[in-house]
């Protein structure tokens, strides 16, 4: 896919294929679109606006936090940077992803995030052994978000426990 899109700083309108795009971020009340081998544009947009009008049909492109728009195809690694993941970008860019971001469970998984309901089919006795062997919810619920991407809340945590013990 292509489109045009103005560079406010140099007042020029420029072709833009996808494909070249590495990510873009938030600035303020500008859009810095970051390609592999070309100038970055800077556009007067917000980052939920540019990434309604130009990039939300595009599967590769998603938003990986509030300021950042991603192509996948120019992922490189991630790391752990605690309350979010880093991603490395192609071009020595990096952009943050948060933990709890279906991109982040296919990366640790390699497989897709799976419904809310369906999580359970899998995993449910590591998730029953987890419960019964701890007692803080907080450290039941981070111990189950890093072995599956999941994170249960209290209640359920709660609820589930009355359940195995009364069976």
């Amino acid at each position: 896919m292509e489109f045009f899109v103005e560079d406010i700083k140099k007042s020029v309108w420029h072709r833009v294929l996808s494909a070249d795009i590495i990510m873009c971020q938030e600035s303020g009340e500008t859009v810095v679109i970051h390609r592999l081998n070309k100038p970055q544009i800077v556009c007067e947009e917000s980052i939920h606006g540019f990434h309604l009008k130009y990039l939300k049909k595009e599967k590769n492109f998603i938003r990986s936090s509030e300021s950042d728009i991603i192509n996948k195809d120019m992922v490189i690694s991630m790391s752990d940077a605690s309350p979010c993941y880093i991603l490395k970008m192609e071009g020595g860019l990096k952009a943050s992803l948060r933990r709890s971001h279906e991109y982040a469970y296919l990366i640790r998984t390699n497989k897709a995030k799976p419904e809310d309901g369906d999580f359970l089919q899998g995993d449910q006795e590591f998730i029953d052994k987890t419960i019964v062997s701890y007692g803080d919810c907080n450290y039941i619920s981070n111990v189950i978000f890093d072995k599956i991407g999941i994170r249960l809340n209290s209640k359920y945590i709660r609820d589930r426990y009355k359940i195995i013990k009364n069976s």
